[in-house]
């Protein structure tokens, strides 16, 4: 899976949004609010990964349980399915 529109990705004082650029701004009209984690899930995302693969790729950039970390990519890979924005 992965996205499938193109997003600029920018830190905005306390929290970091997702904008879609470019052409993609007409297909998918909207903006994401993420937190760190997410914006970092969002940046791996840009290529075709797995969701064990996301999990490993966060478990290497974050000390946080497994069981939790996995919890929070499932949450995360859900709400982009629902606004249709994974490529899968």
């Amino acid at each position: 899976m992965k996205l499938k529109y193109n997003f600029a990705i920018q830190e905005v004082t306390d929290f970091w949004a997702a904008v879609p650029v470019g052409k993609d701004a007409r297909r998918y009209r909207g903006v994401m609010s993420l937190n760190e984690s997410a914006k970092d899930m969002m940046e791996f995302l840009r290529e075709d990964i797995t969701e064990e693969q996301l999990v490993q790729k966060m478990l290497e950039t974050y000390e946080v349980p497994e069981e939790q970390l996995r919890h929070d990519v499932a949450e995360l890979i859900q709400k982009l399915r629902e606004a249709e924005v994974l490529d899968e």
